[in-house]
């Protein structure tokens, strides 16, 4: 009987081992898409900020084109 309990015992430890195990599995793999995600958070936050720059840019010479149309002409 004690046998017995103490086989029972063990298959529960056993079990609650694995289970922990694959806890920790998929702990480590939410951890690895974190970090790819943040990878990825920082190329979009770059090209965001060069897209603003260039944008800056065009619009700059946007309203220098539309100040020399608006300049008045020479007699």
């Amino acid at each position: 009987a004690l046998n017995a309990v103490y086989e029972l015992e063990l298959q529960d430890s056993s079990a609650h081992l694995k289970s922990m195990n694959k806890f920790y599995q998929n702990v480590s793999l939410t951890m690895q898409n974190f970090n790819e995600s943040m990878e990825d958070s920082k190329a979009f936050k770059d090209e965001v900020g060069r897209l603003a720059k260039n944008l800056a840019s065009l619009n700059n010479i946007y309203g220098n084109m539309l100040s020399a149309m608006n300049q008045p002409k020479a007699n």
